[in-house]
């Protein structure tokens, strides 16, 4: 039986395929898995190893079969043990109508693909994680604006009255994710211009890499925006799904039915940030969009926002508690405390070093309870 991985898809295939015993030893998709993940090139890899570049690049296309002194050459210069290259997957590309991210225009394309790479052996490893733990019901689902008749925010009105969260504002968004069935995944993208990537894969529950090291209130929008792809676009793309998105995530995070806005000087938008839970900028914007301000009223206001440096950043005094995620740090904690593995054991579990492991696993954990999750005996 061989799982097949399609960036943001799994797929299970039964019965024969026609690769031979002595092809599965070595699966050349783990091994451009492995050197994007480390952000290398076909030569840099070459020269690390000590492989011709034309070797490696046949290695890769499935046309050569590397010898064992030279797979462990490969292993030691990518940081990988020798079975991560032995892993019965099928990997294919990027899948464009499952992966959303924000910022990405700002990014090289060899970032991203190392972005993606490191997201893909996260999301590889999940079903190993997972087999021993019991989510919460998923109670995420996809919505289709066309079939559904409706406009991004009666989507988002209808999202959280199935969510059960009631009116006014929503104090924790990655708890009612988490408590709806999502993984919210701290991430380290290695850059300030992507703060979320989200993907649903099948088979799985949705999937929001996020950046704890963003501001709160950005972050919450972001993660929103995020769930907006999840439950808007899982299956195509929009030519208007990032205006789609915020819209949703406007209505979601600040309902317009809810909105009672009096007074809409610089001083009353701050005092209002604390209790919505999100930036002046998208109160703002709310304002506008719900027709409560015009449009020469709202370009005095972001007059007003950059002459005192709050397009930069909102007065600190004004700072959102931080959101933690609970859920996915508490899958691995239970598989430290609970199952009693330890880092050599998570390691061979994953088929990752132990730099790996700590890094994507274990300084996530955090001393907290995790309502969420029960294992499975």
């Amino acid at each position: 039986m061989w799982y097949c991985l399609r960036f943001g898809m799994w797929r299970l295939y039964a019965g024969p395929t026609e690769m031979t015993d002595t092809a599965l030893a070595f699966n050349p998709e783990m091994l451009t898995l492995a050197r994007e993940s480390r952000g290398l090139s076909i030569t840099d890899l070459a020269k690390a190893a000590s492989v011709s570049k034309s070797m490696l690049s046949r290695i890769e296309g499935g046309l050569r079969q590397p010898s064992v002194t030279m797979l462990a050459r490969l292993a030691d210069a990518l940081g990988y043990p020798e079975s991560f290259f032995r892993q019965r997957v099928y990997i294919y590309g990027v899948e464009p109508a499952q992966l959303f991210h924000r910022k990405r225009s700002r990014v090289a394309l060899s970032a991203l693909t190392e972005i993606y790479a490191r997201i893909h052996i996260v999301q590889l490893n999940l079903p190993k994680l997972l087999r021993s733990v019991e989510l919460p019901e998923l109670r995420i689902r996809p919505f289709d604006i066309e079939e559904y008749d409706g406009t991004e925010e009666d989507i988002a009105r209808a999202v959280r009255l199935s969510w059960g969260l009631g009116r006014g504002p929503l104090r924790d968004l990655t708890r009612a994710i988490e408590g709806a069935g999502g993984l919210v995944i701290p991430f380290d993208f290695g850059t300030e211009h992507i703060d979320a990537i989200s993907l649903w894969p099948v088979g799985l529950p949705p999937l929001f890499f996020v950046d704890m090291n963003k501001p709160s209130d950005r972050l919450r929008f972001s993660l929103c925006h995020e769930l907006a792809h999840v439950v808007m676009h899982r299956q195509y793309l929009e030519p208007d799904m990032e205006k789609q998105a915020n819209k949703f995530a406007g209505e979601f995070l600040v309902p317009g039915r809810d909105v009672v806005f009096d007074d809409f000087s610089l001083g009353s938008i701050a005092a209002m940030k604390p209790y919505w839970r999100v930036s002046m900028g998208v109160l703002i914007k709310r304002a506008s969009a719900l027709g409560l301000i015009g449009d020469r009223y709202e370009r005095t206001l972001w007059s007003k926002m950059t002459a005192a440096g709050y397009h930069k950043r909102e007065p600190k005094e004004l700072d959102i508690p931080r959101e933690e995620p609970t859920l996915y740090p508490g899958i691995i904690d239970l598989h430290r405390k609970e199952l009693g593995y330890t880092k050599a054991e998570l390691a061979e579990l994953l088929l990752l070093n132990e730099a790996d492991v700590q890094a994507l696993y274990l300084s996530l954990v955090q001393e907290k309870e995790h309502p969420h999750l029960r294992l499975i005996v």
